[in-house]
């Protein structure tokens, strides 16, 4: 016998080696799907079959459809751009994209606004909306490559629901201001933190519970700081209870105050309505942070901010105007300009230096357009809301409209 007989040939090695790829890679997914299939899932929702708050129709627009309308819906979304999502690790996603103007998103085919999409169930294939509908995810969400996608998009995005919150429905039309046609026009970035707001304030709170290791202290008594403030939005009691932490120097303001570490728009609110809360003279450094929130007239963050900046010494706000007005204009931020230059004309300030943009031939047209903007924006607010409803969105004004919803 011959040293090549003491080895199986290539063709001998084959079924073997097929056998362990398939035991090791691809049964566990077919496993998935089948009992996907057969409904052999672990946990059952509480929804019932042909509940109506349960969509089963996974088609382009699932449910938004009805209240944006078809044609409304496919008009918004042609004027988007849409890439893979990209994890905060770095990983691209194959089955998940978003807008560029990270209005959008869309899964497995369907498209849904960000703001209006707040939680995923991944042990029952379900999605969850702010207006407290349950849409069920095709059965090729069940795949676990497919399921950690989804999973880390919303974890990116901080902390997410596993469930409809109590009286979401409710809780959304009052966050909605109108009827729920009307939802085309909607500011949907201030919707949600409404939404979120009226949530996490009621006697039904969410993540209190859900979770009794999730009630809010800034600081435990091991001193350790929370960074809750950075993933959820905080009630106006939670706020409170920081604000008495930073002012009785358990906490460094500067805590609170890098922008980077919010992680979406509404947790960035929370960073807003401490300063407020905190109020002068003590707020004082935090006057960088509030700038930083100009940089995007769209997001709910911005008009609360310039609330806030009203508050400030007229001197320190004429001076970060300057200063931010040049950053923006050399590093090419026109929405930040933009931001930069409402500031000015709610304080009555003519700034210096965007006087001479406008002046300067090769920078009128940067200027024209962050003016543009700010026109835009303007009558945006005046259509949405009407000057009254606008001026009453802010930190105070928030605090009280939520201060109706605590006891439902």
């Amino acid at each position: 016998m011959g040293i090549e007989g003491a080895f199986p040939s290539e063709a001998d090695m084959f079924i073997p080696v097929f056998t362990v790829f398939l035991v090791i890679f691809a049964l566990p997914e077919l496993i998935n799907v089948i009992l996907a299939q057969n409904g052999c899932v672990g946990i059952q929702s509480k929804y019932k079959k042909g509940d109506p708050h349960i969509i089963t129709n996974y088609d382009k627009f699932p449910h938004f459809e009805k209240m944006l309308g078809k044609g409304k819906a496919e008009e918004m979304i042609a004027r988007e751009n849409f890439t893979n999502y990209v994890s905060k690790s770095g990983k691209k996603s194959r089955h998940i994209k978003v807008s560029r103007s990270d209005k959008w998103v869309c899964i497995l085919g369907g498209y849904f606004p960000t703001d209006l999409l707040c939680g995923y169930n991944k042990r029952l294939n379900e999605l969850y909306t702010i207006d407290g509908m349950v849409i069920k995810l095709p059965k090729k969400a069940w795949l676990p490559h497919v399921q950690s996608e989804i999973e880390t998009f919303f974890e990116d995005r901080g902390k997410y629901y596993k469930s409809v919150p109590p009286k979401a429905g409710l809780e959304f039309n009052t966050a909605l201001r109108g009827p729920r046609s009307r939802l085309s026009k909607a500011d949907w970035g201030r919707v949600r933190y409404l939404w979120e707001k009226s949530i996490v304030s009621s006697s039904h709170n969410y993540w209190q519970n859900n979770n009794k290791n999730q009630r809010y202290r800034p600081i435990s008594k091991d001193g350790v700081i929370s960074t809750t403030i950075f993933e959820r939005v905080l009630s106006d009691r939670e706020i409170a209870s920081t604000a008495a932490a930073v002012t009785g120097k358990r906490v460094p303001l500067t805590r609170y105050l890098d922008f980077k570490e919010y992680q979406n728009e509404f947790c960035v609110c929370n960073g807003v309505e401490l300063l407020k809360v905190i109020g002068n003279p003590k707020n004082m450094e935090g006057i960088d942070f509030l700038f930083e929130c100009l940089s995007d007239v769209d997001e709910a963050y911005f008009l609360m901010a310039v609330d806030v900046l009203k508050q400030y010494p007229r001197g320190m706000c004429e001076k970060k105007i300057e200063e931010n007005a040049q950053i923006a204009f050399e590093q090419g931020e026109v929405l930040k300009l933009a931001g930069v230059i409402y500031l000015a004309k709610e304080l009555g300030y003519e700034s210096r230096y965007i006087k001479q943009l406008k002046e300067s031939a090769s920078a009128n047209e940067t200027a024209m357009e962050a003016e543009n903007t700010v026109r835009e924006f303007e009558l945006d607010e005046q259509a949405l809301f009407g000057s009254e409803e606008v001026q009453k969105f802010n930190s105070g004004g928030v605090a009280m409209a939520m201060a109706k919803e605590t006891d439902d």
